[in-house]
């Protein structure tokens, strides 16, 4: 546990020797993607996610079709599709594309194959990692089938709610490039004091590759360097560096 007097912090991951997981890059993806409509439900049955779509006109995420006149009540399938530029570089990183929403069932493809589904949550962020199936050095098609429909995956169900039902990648996507090893979350848990001070619990999960026997020793290196501002506007601030517990589903705890 850590003792701050306020509760602006920031958190670096380091070695003891230097700062290892700093590089973090977030690509922003939301232009040129190619979209059409499925009114007919064709596209799993004719595999649109290993062919360039047809017909398809160019949208910007965030993007929904039931503002448009002609599929404003359009309550089914539709598809969207990008090309991904991957450098070769991305081959040793972890590699993660990070939806905004989709509303409210997406199936994601990359390369003709399936990585991921995510069914009936049409307003929550989601992450799919796709460091395994990313072709580095070249162009990789990335296609997601989005449904709308008021079908049984609808929370809420059916046509019980009173907002609208739009369907689409509905909120931003980012693609996160990070070292292979690499907290997935933040979990921060402040518990005030009456002496004005606080007491900060900070849990940071990380992802499985650190059970695999090449960097089991990053383990014990694995350092939190904790920034705590105390004035935004003069820029003051201290650090600690705190050696973390691990918990044993693979989480950094102080």
């Amino acid at each position: 546990m850590i003792r701050i007097k306020l509760i602006y912090f920031l958190v670096f991951i380091c070695t003891s020797q230097s700062l290892l997981f700093a590089q973090r890059d977030t690509i922003a993806m939301n232009s040129n993607w190619q979209f059409v409509i499925d009114k007919n439900s064709d596209g799993f049955k004719s595999e649109w996610y290993k062919q360039p779509l047809t017909k398809a006109r160019t949208v910007a995420i965030p993007h929904t079709w039931n503002i448009e006149d002609s599929n404003q009540t359009h309550y089914g399938w539709a598809w969207y599709q990008k090309e991904l530029q991957i450098p070769t570089n991305y081959k040793s990183k972890q590699v993660v594309i990070e939806f905004g929403a989709i509303n409210h069932t997406g199936h994601i493809y990359l390369n003709g194959i399936k990585v991921a589904e995510h069914i009936g949550d049409g307003f929550n962020k989601f992450k799919v990692d796709i460091s395994k199936q990313i072709k580095a050095g070249t162009s990789n098609r990335l296609a997601v089938a989005v449904n709308n429909d008021y079908g049984k995956n609808k929370v809420p169900f059916g046509s019980s709610f009173d907002w609208p039902n739009d369907g689409g990648i509905i909120r931003k996507v980012n693609l996160i490039v990070t070292h292979p090893i690499a907290p997935q979350q933040i979990f921060v848990t402040p518990t005030l004091h009456k002496d004005s001070s606080a007491t900060v619990k900070i849990r940071l999960p990380f992802n499985k590759l650190l059970l695999e026997k090449k960097y089991a020793a990053l383990k014990g290196k694995l350092r939190l360097n904790i920034q705590v501002i105390h004035d935004l506007d003069k820029q003051q601030m201290t650090g600690q560096l705190v050696t973390p517990e691990w918990e044993l589903r693979m989480a950094l705890k102080l």
